[in-house]
């Protein structure tokens, strides 16, 4: 499962969705970081249906066959799921679950035309009333300054009634923003995540979450021709797989890999 190679180059892209990510600031704040990050373009298909398989708790008899409807229909990677139309999903001999959770996987992550309009929409609400108040504000500190002159001990009350009243006035007219439905949708939904985010205070660490929940530091580049794991890699149940050369690695035993000896220096975060 999972044999077909990546033709094209990858680096380009690591650093591109790498550069758009927030710098995390804690455990929590890591956490959601990896929920967030969207899959890498150049990964498998058949390793992401492994990874929603062990989530899901399908048999290896169901996701091989869930794999050869994939490779039938010459789908291997994931930019490969991300340009099927609806006719096309509609095409494929998948059952309608499996079609679903491929679907939510792939946009993860990703802002959809929709998501972009309300924020460009909100940004542009949010800097009309910036600059309204940012006037009214220049007027109060002139009337604060005048008033000053006339009396210091009275102008000290003013001064923070017309503060407190102002930004009562400043709360009431601004916009009310709803989220988008879809987006509230989305996040009531459980959809496999990504579960790779780069160490926040060491590039050369990795922090990956297993299906139960667990987080793991580990070492960012495999030991086998160094393939880069914050793109190659994928979370299989409680395993670290390298989808580049198919070497998998084992979380619970301290990242290694039965079959080769080597590891990738795992060890559990704890969760305080």
């Amino acid at each position: 499962m999972g044999k077909h190679k990546d033709k094209g180059g990858s680096g380009s892209l690591f650093a591109a969705y790498m550069a758009a990510m927030p710098e995390p600031s804690s455990g929590a704040g890591a956490n959601a970081l990896i929920e967030d990050t969207p899959f890498p373009e150049s990964m498998r298909a058949s390793t992401l249906l492994e990874q929603i398989s062990k989530e899901r708790g399908w048999t290896d008899a169901q996701v091989s066959s869930d794999i050869a409807v994939l490779e039938r229909n010459r789908i291997y990677l994931v930019r490969d799921l991300r340009v099927l139309s609806y006719q096309s999903w509609k095409s494929i001999e998948l059952l309608p679950i499996v079609k679903d959770l491929l679907r939510q996987a792939i946009v993860r992550g990703i802002p959809s035309e929709k998501d972009l309009k309300y924020q460009r929409k909100k940004e542009k609400k949010e800097k009309k009333y910036k600059d309204k108040y940012k006037d009214k504000d220049k007027y109060k500190d002139k009337y604060k300054d005048k008033d000053k002159d006339k009396d210091n001990s009275s102008s000290t009350t003013s001064d923070s009634t017309t503060s407190g009243s102002g930004s009562d006035s400043d709360s009431d007219d601004l916009p009310s923003i709803k989220r988008p439905l879809t987006a509230a949708i989305l996040s009531a939904t459980t959809l496999p995540a990504r579960r790779i985010a780069l160490h926040p205070s060491n590039p050369s660490r990795l922090l990956v979450t297993t299906a139960s929940g667990a987080t793991y530091e580990t070492d960012r580049f495999c030991p086998h021709k160094r393939a880069d794991l914050a793109t190659w890699g994928a979370v299989v149940g409680s395993a670290l797989r390298c989808s580049k050369h198919s070497w998998e690695f084992a979380l619970e035993r301290g990242g290694i890999c039965a079959r080769q000896g080597k590891g990738i220096n795992a060890c559990r975060v704890n969760d305080w």
